[in-house]
């Protein structure tokens, strides 16, 4: 199993999503008497592990994991063998979305070998990334697509929100990890420590992004605690609102939105400099 976004980041919120991919050693056939493909057995194994998961009990859900999430293109199997993986990710046919997406891959569970094959993969794709001169331009371009639908208060993928932090991070990785492999790290502020060290990020770029990065997640975590309807859009409700300014430590929901809007202003200024260069 190899983890993505937030979980292979090491950075959920409350409710966050486990984004998870599923790979197996290799095709052929299983042992005992009811034989069959592997590739049947563990597409089945994967299934029950979301539907366990998922499922919603006496107590509750455990977690919520996403079962539309493929190791490769949208067609593919829920579980796909590593050899199909690795023809995948050698193929050029590979999205830049989806090399976004690896800057994000820890393998959380799998034989000692196994995950060794993965990570090594995962670290050679990064690393040889095709095109990087082109990467900045599409990177800035899905982004903006991404801001299409979200409300003005979106926090996540409205203008200057936490997106704009990560696609900072991931066009900065992916465009200079063959130079600096060490800045292939998975978590977002450890990145950001990390491209500062190296001098990818000036110092006051580095500390700025770590510090709005670290507000705006603390209002999503204050917003998921509230059990609000939107978990990453700044309430309309002024109730709602001042409850959220108590929560996180501010005398009122005014003082609490200034500070907002001007992370928000920061993060759209960095990341118009940053990834359109």
């Amino acid at each position: 199993m190899m983890a993505l976004g937030k979980l292979g980041g090491r950075e959920p919120n409350y409710h966050s999503d486990c984004d998870v991919v599923f790979l197996y050693d290799h095709d052929g056939e299983t042992d005992g008497s009811n034989k069959t493909s592997n590739s049947h057995f563990f597409n089945e194994l994967s299934r029950r592990i979301i539907k366990l998961t998922t499922g919603i009990g006496v107590h509750g859900r455990l977690y919520e994991m996403d079962g539309s999430l493929r190791a490769s293109h949208q067609h593919a199997p829920l579980a796909i063998s590593l050899h199909d993986y690795d023809e995948y990710l050698n193929s050029g046919e590979v999205p830049y979305w989806q090399y976004q997406g690896m800057c994000k891959a820890r393998v959380i569970y799998g034989h000692s070998i196994s995950r060794q094959t993965v990570e090594a993969s995962v670290r050679e794709a990064l690393l040889h990334c095709p095109s990087k001169d082109l990467i900045a331009r599409e990177i800035h371009q899905t982004r903006i697509e991404l801001e299409r639908g979200a409300s003005a208060r979106n926090l996540k993928r409205g203008v200057g929100g936490t997106m704009d932090v990560e696609f900072i991070v991931q066009s900065l990785q992916l465009r200079h990890a063959l130079d600096h492999p060490e800045i292939l790290v998975t978590g977002t502020l450890d990145a950001i420590k990390i491209l500062t060290a190296t001098g990818l990020l000036s110092d006051d770029d580095g500390q700025l992004l770590e510090k709005t990065y670290e507000f705006l997640r603390s209002i999503e975590s204050g917003l998921r605690l509230m059990d609000t309807l939107d978990r990453h859009d700044i309430p309309e409700s002024l109730g709602q609102l001042e409850q959220l300014a108590f929560l996180l430590g501010y005398d009122s929901s005014q003082a609490l939105v200034t500070v907002c809007d001007r992370c928000r202003r920061e993060n759209r200024a960095r990341f118009t400099h940053l990834v359109s260069k």
